[in-house]
């Protein structure tokens, strides 16, 4: 299944001591932070693991303690944006109660757990907010949306709320110092998130680097109507 995609390939980098992913049809998040947890155990247990074994370490990790932390971003991210305990809490034990997340938190597959990254980008988005000009925020935000990437490339989309936030910071800027500074900040701003979110897609996902023909080749099927290659 398509839990099989990431468990194998990490077992197999694990028996292998190849350290290059194959599988790239996702970011490396999907495996590199299992694969150091898995040679922890490993290394603990003084035993290979048996395959059911490896899956529900990797579930643990990805399905339990990510999609429960995420809880903590939805909490404080409400808390934020609508400086209100009581609608921080409705949103984290929504979540929590969520049919949504119960259908789809049972396989270690990137569906399951993205949220915790997106969350935690939602969170440093809505500080970007109200900290306009605490640098932190710009380089965590740049942190989760490369993290958020590198589970799946989908995120590339988490563009649009990181300039539409820009904008908004933009606009305030420019009401109380002018365009000519509220432009430079915001250039200097999108600069920040930009690098801090490109050193860590480099880092994490240095296997679509090294193997950029396999990375391409996995967008890539042959329709089963025609000849016609698609994307």
């Amino acid at each position: 299944g398509d839990e099989d995609i990431y468990a194998a390939e990490t077992m197999r980098m694990l028996t292998s001591g190849d350290i290059v992913a194959n599988e790239l049809k996702a970011g490396g998040i999907n495996i590199y932070p299992a694969l150091f947890i898995e040679k922890v155990v490993t290394f603990f247990a003084n035993k290979p693991l048996e395959y059911a074994n490896f899956i529900i370490v990797g579930r643990l990790f990805y399905l339990v303690i990510l999609n429960a932390a995420s809880i903590f971003f939805i909490y404080f991210t409400a808390r934020s944006l609508f400086n209100r305990i009581d609608v921080a809490l409705y949103s984290a034990v929504g979540f929590l109660l969520s049919p949504m997340i119960y259908a789809t938190s049972r396989n270690w597959y990137p569906d399951h757990y993205i949220i915790f990254f997106s969350a935690g980008f939602l969170f440093f988005a809505a500080r970007l907010l109200k900290d306009k000009y605490t640098l932190s925020n710009y380089i965590f935000i740049g942190l989760f949306w490369a993290l958020t990437i590198s589970v799946k490339y989908t995120g590339l989309f988490l563009v649009i709320p990181i300039v539409l936030v820009l904008y908004i910071n933009f606009a305030w800027a420019k009401n109380v110092a002018g365009i000519k500074e509220a432009s430079s900040k915001l250039l200097g701003y999108f600069s920040i998130i930009f690098f801090s979110a490109m050193l860590v897609i480099l880092v994490v996902n240095f296997s679509a680097i090294i193997n950029h023909q396999k990375f391409i080749q996995d967008f890539i099927f042959v329709s089963p109507f025609n000849s016609r290659i698609m994307f």
